[in-house]
């Protein structure tokens, strides 16, 4: 008898040893008077739910729907009898079922909250990874992997991109007469500026050093040149320890509107050009390309 097959006959064990397989596990019966395929006792041609392998030799009585046809009328009593422990037994498979389901269910439901904690621990790791710790800006890596994603949601619909790339200026007096500590106050109060002047939309990163880059989603060649006057007039008016001692931060912009079908080296390197012209036209301005 196997799992799957259809049958209208149930088997009571007489002598022997035969293993039942379910789905689930393996039982073996060897006591007299043990049966199984009493599914078929009460819904006839119903699919095997087990599959039945004799592990000794083994003798049965087999009652088809004829041989029940036949207790019904002579002996109604064993029928009743038969029907009752059938119904036993079913009900007992249906609570083992319920309770394995219940189990698989509290087992899942473990599953998926370590995946989730699992998900949001690599999420975390991976945002360190790539964010600048000192300015709490996202950094070069971030970067890289961002920018292509810009350019492509720009073309995709039509909004204009602006990146736009910051030089801090006169800022190496700073290390060298007040230290490496006054030059991290000046990095870290010019990150609270750029995340203070940009939306949640925007990329502002430190790429390294007193080099900084902010790309702009959704704006026009004059909105981006705004923005970056008013971060520039920010930083302009920077309090920080170099005021003590005459020294003074300003920074130069260089920046570019993206075009739909450029490469990512041609859109970065033109800002960086940018960038290079601003430096060299007397600092503290912004040159745009």
């Amino acid at each position: 008898m196997k799992r799957g097959e259809s049958g209208d006959s149930m088997f009571i064990l007489i002598d022997g040893c035969v293993e039942i397989h379910l789905p689930n596990m393996v039982r073996v019966m060897s006591e007299y008077g043990s049966y199984f395929g009493e599914l078929a006792f009460i819904d006839p041609m119903h699919p095997r739910s087990a599959t039945i392998v004799a592990r000794t030799a083994a003798r049965f009585y087999q009652l088809d729907q004829k041989s029940m046809a036949h207790l019904s009328s002579v002996r109604p009593d064993i029928l009743i009898t038969l029907m009752r422990r059938t119904c036993t037994v079913m009900v007992s498979k249906e609570e083992s079922l319920s309770m394995l389901l219940r189990q698989k269910n509290h087992e899942l439901e473990g599953t998926l909250d370590y995946l989730r904690r699992t998900r949001e621990e690599l999420d975390q790791q991976e945002l360190l990874a790539q964010t600048d710790p000192l300015t709490g800006l996202y950094n070069r890596r971030c970067f890289q992997a961002q920018i292509g994603r810009f350019m492509e949601r720009s073309q995709e619909t039509e909004e204009g991109l602006a990146l736009i790339y910051i030089d801090l200026d006169h800022f190496k007096p700073i290390n060298d007469q007040l230290g490496h500590s006054a030059g991290d106050t000046v990095l870290a109060s010019v990150g609270e500026i750029l995340r203070s002047e940009v939306r949640r939309t925007d990329l502002p990163v430190r790429l390294g050093g007193d080099e900084f880059a902010i790309a702009l989603l959704d704006v026009n060649p004059a909105q981006a040149k705004n923005r970056a006057l008013h971060i520039q007039k920010a930083i302009r008016k920077l309090d920080h320890p170099g005021h003590a001692v005459g020294l003074s931060v300003t920074c130069s912009m260089g920046g570019t509107m993206y075009r739909p079908g450029e490469e990512t080296a041609g859109f970065v390197e033109r800002a960086d050009r940018a960038l290079y012209l601003a430096k060299n036209s007397g600092r503290d301005t912004l040159c745009w390309r």
